[in-house]
């Protein structure tokens, strides 16, 4: 279903809101509503309204959290990180996340790991960024931050030697800048994780970065598509066109067909893009569709770089199916003229 068909449901969740405003779980609702159809800000501001409601709930909080670093994830936004921190923190300080004898004990640590993870994410991202940028004090200060969330983590976990402790400190190298080692370690939890059919989108992603620049674009893939079954376009909406990307790549019939449908499937969700046209566009070159190739063209702006090259690219593909077909005709000739001679 697409965004627009979804938008029409918005002004029940407002009646709701104006009936019942003083409940927190008709905003929790609505909340859930924005972020299905990617309205973020939205869905940030009402669940900032239930935490505001009710500010004893972890859940709440939980929830509150993983909204601002999906914001953080998707636009590196510096406040959306701030904000993620300071709720984190406070949720950590609450009852129910609390290590606690009683018959919540098992829930109340599951809400304090939850809240770890997402804080830990945080860092690891903010980390990897700054590190990208140079930024060597800002990075060693990310590291630290995440390395002990990580350690509260392997705490709750209670061993180091567990595939998800070991998941958690390959990633704490790979934004310390222990590249070799982390893609040594984060490639073998990986591979224990897919032989018990587990999916860590966010972690799957990370190792798919790792290998961007390298020539094995077959494992990228494979990460990818581990990311994207784990709903990894949540966090990373331009997963689809990376995969996308990486088909046509490798092009045989069923890597054109995937591209489109990963193309067709990011503009449904989120919307259209230059880059996403040119997916398309280099999809439909490949498959010989250079008429539709053409119509997508036109939509580009003519003076971006892509559609210079996807001009020259068409052009080759037109040029070739010519040369393509004159061969083929010249072929037909000589074999009559042999037939005829007989």
């Amino acid at each position: 279903m697409k965004r627009e068909e979804v938008k029409v449901f918005e002004s029940d969740f407002i009646a709701l809101v104006e009936k019942f405003g003083a409940k927190p779980e008709v905003y929790v609702a609505m909340s859930d509503y924005y972020r299905g159809i990617g309205e973020i800000d939205k869905a940030i501001e009402s669940l900032e309204r239930a935490v505001e409601l009710d500010e004893q709930n972890v859940a709440y909080i939980q929830f509150l959290a993983q909204i601002y670093y999906q914001k953080y994830s998707i636009s590196s936004d510096k406040d959306a990180f701030t904000k993620l921190v300071a709720i984190s923190v406070k949720g950590l300080t609450l009852p129910d996340a609390q290590d606690s004898p009683g018959p919540r004990q098992a829930l109340n640590i599951n809400n304090r790991l939850n809240l770890f993870a997402t804080l830990s994410h945080g860092y690891l991202d903010a980390a990897i960024e700054a590190g990208q940028s140079g930024d060597e004090g800002q990075k060693e200060q990310w590291v630290a931050r995440a390395r002990d969330s990580i350690h509260e983590i392997e705490q709750i976990l209670g061993t180091k030697t567990n595939v998800n402790s070991l998941k958690w400190q390959s990633q704490l190298a790979l934004a310390a800048g222990d590249k070799n080692e982390a893609v040594l370690q984060m490639y073998n939890v990986y591979e224990q994780l897919k032989a018990t059919d587990q999916h860590d989108p966010i972690f799957s992603y990370r190792l798919s970065k790792v290998f961007a620049d390298s020539s094995e674009i077959g494992a990228r893939l494979e990460f990818l598509v581990s990311a994207i079954t784990g709903r990894i376009d949540d966090y990373k909406p331009e997963v689809f066109l990376e995969a996308a990307e990486i088909y046509l790549m490798v092009y045989m019939v069923y890597g054109v067909d995937n591209a489109l449908t990963l193309a067709n499937l990011y503009e449904t969700k989120y919307s259209a893009s230059n880059r996403c046209a040119a997916v398309r566009i280099r999809a439909y070159i490949l498959s010989g569709r250079y008429d539709e190739a053409e119509e997508e063209l036109v939509k580009l702006d003519a003076d971006l770089r892509v559609a210079v090259e996807l001009k020259t690219e068409l052009l080759r593909g037109r040029i070739r199916r010519v040369i393509g077909v004159r061969q083929s005709q010249a072929d037909g000739e000589v074999e009559t003229e042999g037939y005829d001679k007989e």
